[in-house]
């Protein structure tokens, strides 16, 4: 029905358009999400919908049940035909943030790639495009000044310079790919998805997007050319239990489930660590050529320092849950992958399987003695 008011002839929906029960075909139309979106003429955005089953054309909510509204008669002219009236109501200050899209995966990269969205919220349609966050097609007591369909367009700013040629004003938020990838991660980690499994594949078309722009390629959540930084990541708490993603490396904010957050490299000053990958197709595996110090070394206190050598530690995994993977002091070791601006260092907490191998545990904060800065590198080997 909208697409046909709209005057076009074609509706793409991927619950239908995507065979869901056919991985090979699922693979394939993922794969095309950036094209999809970025070309399409306009996406429908169902925003009070929980599922495709539900309708998003018919809606009970009322505009204000905590002040009254005031309808008042009056005659423009003669005769019954020329009597009108007029509701006198209190703004409505519309929000967002409560919309059942808002909380999907899937519909993170739909509020970001389209080139204009037709949200049906829960009182009246109103459009998004690449230079504004709301526009309202007709008039009414609603105002959207705190309203966005989130996250915010700012994926928008690396086509600043396209932008400006073209005589739009966009808002630039962060227009350095760190900047941009590290305020997606965290509101993307903060949507819900009912396979695990798709943590990856929910932002591919991001990812694909961000890749042809930048020229750089994306590994598992983290860009070739920033390796360092992109390692810098920790959970936020959470109140379910987090749980692995399979067959991802431990490295990856993508293996675990629940909000992760990279505030870490705000304070990043420059890296302690070479990082690359092997020669591995599957990219899973990190080659860190970095300082490796003893659990037992971090966690006692050293002479002449007089503080702890750690900081503070942040777990992959809450303690107590069955995949907490923080390991008696004399059995874990600290990756050294970055300094701080305020001098200290930041490293990953991981634990060696052999064969100079390790896994993440988490991140750590340090206070590492200049002495021992002077100490050799070690290359291991990250899965």
């Amino acid at each position: 029905m909208v697409t046909h008011s709209l005057g076009l002839s074609y509706l793409w929906i991927d619950a239908l358009c995507i065979i869901q029960d056919d991985p090979e075909d699922k693979r394939r139309e993922i794969s095309q999400m950036c094209t999809i979106y970025q070309n399409a003429f306009v996406t429908i955005a169902a925003a009070t919908s929980t599922s495709v089953r539900e309708s998003f054309l018919n809606n009970s909510k009322v505009l204000n049940t905590r002040h009254a509204t005031c309808t008042v008669p009056f005659t423009r002219g003669r005769g019954l035909e020329s009597r009108d009236s007029i509701t006198i109501s209190p703004v409505y200050a519309h929000k967002t943030d409560v919309f059942p899209l808002n909380k999907r995966g899937w519909t993170f990269q739909e509020a970001l790639l389209p080139p204009r969205l037709l949200v049906f919220g829960d009182l009246e349609p109103f459009v998004r495009c690449r230079t504004r966050n709301v526009m309202k097609r007709s008039w009414s007591a609603i105002d959207y000044e705190l309203s966005t369909v989130y996250p915010r367009r700012i994926i928008d700013s690396v086509a600043r310079s396209q932008a400006e040629e073209s005589g739009l004003i966009v808002d630039t938020k962060g227009s350095d790919l760190d900047s941009i990838w590290r305020e997606l991660v965290e509101q993307y980690t903060l949507r819900q998805l009912s396979y695990s499994d798709d943590r990856p594949l929910a932002i591919s078309g991001v990812v694909d997007f961000l890749s042809n722009t930048f020229r750089d390629k994306c590994h598992f959540g983290v860009w070739e050319s920033s390796p360092v930084t992109g390692l810098l990541w920790k959970t936020v708490p959470l109140e379910e239990e987090r749980r692995s993603v399979v067959n991802l490396p431990t490295w990856s904010w993508m293996s675990i489930t629940g909000p992760v957050d990279l505030d870490c490299v705000v304070y990043f000053d420059r890296p302690e660590a070479l990082v690359k990958w092997d020669d591995d197709p599957s990219y899973s595996r990190l080659l860190i050529s970095c300082m490796v110090l003893r659990g037992e070394d971090v966690h006692a206190r050293m002479e002449g320092i007089g503080s702890r050598v750690l900081i503070d530690s942040w777990s992959d995994f809450s303690e107590g849950s069955a995949e907490y993977r923080f390991l008696p002091e004399e059995q874990c070791s600290f990756l050294v992958l970055a300094r701080e601006t305020n001098g200290h260092f930041l490293a990953l907490v991981a634990a060696c399987y052999g064969d100079n191998v390790y896994h993440r545990c988490g991140v750590a904060e340090l206070n590492i003695p200049s002495h021992w800065q002077l100490g050799p590198r070690e290359q291991i080997v990250l899965v």
